[in-house]
C-alpha cells in the first residue's frame, strides 16, 4: 500500500513498501542556483554526533528527512553536522538515516490510522537499514 507523506513547500514524499520512495512537486536542480546554508537539524545531535530516531515523532522525522532533501548537494554538509568527527563512511550513514526516517515517519503515519501490515512492511525496512548502519551510528 502506497503512504503520502506531505512536508512544507508542497514537497511530497511517497512511499511504497516494495519500490522505495520518490519525490513529487520537487525541483532541486536549477542551473544558477547558488545553495543555500544548511538550515539547523530537526531532530536531536547527541553531544560528539549521532542522533537517536526512535525517539522522535513522525513530523520531526519527515522534516529531518526533508532538511537534505531538499537539496542533495547539502548531504555532505549535513553529515558533517551530525558527525562530526567524520568516521570513515559518515556521509553515507547519514544518507541511511535520512532513508530510516522517511521510513520511520512513514511507519508511524500507517499504524496511527489503522494500517498495520503496511506498517510492519515500513518498519521492516527501518530495520534493515538500522542493521546496515556502522556501529557509531547506531543508537
Amino acid at each position: 500500500m502506497k503512504t503520502t507523506l506531505s512536508g512544507p513547500d508542497g514537497i511530497r514524499l511517497i512511499l511504497d513498501p516494495s519500490s522505495g520512495f520518490q519525490l513529487h512537486n520537487f525541483n532541486l536542480y536549477r542551473r544558477n542556483e547558488t545553495m543555500t546554508k544548511l538550515a539547523p537539524c530537526p531532530v536531536t545531535i547527541f553531544e560528539g554526533g549521532g542522533v537517536n530516531l526512535d525517539a522522535e515523532d513522525a513530523d520531526d522525522l519527515l522534516a529531518f528527512w526533508v532538511w537534505v532533501a531538499r537539496d542533495p548537494r547539502a548531504l555532505p554538509e549535513a553529515a558533517r553536522a551530525i558527525f562530526p568527527d567524520r568516521q570513515p563512511g559518515y556521509v553515507r550513514a547519514t544518507s541511511d538515516l535520512l532513508a530510516y526516517a522517511a521510513n520511520k515517519a512513514t511507519a508511524m503515519t500507517c499504524r496511527s490510522r489503522g494500517d498495520m501490515d503496511a506498517a510492519g512492511a515500513y518498519e521492516a525496512i527501518c530495520d534493515r537499514i538500522y542493521d546496515s548502519l556502522p556501529t557509531w551510528a547506531t543508537w
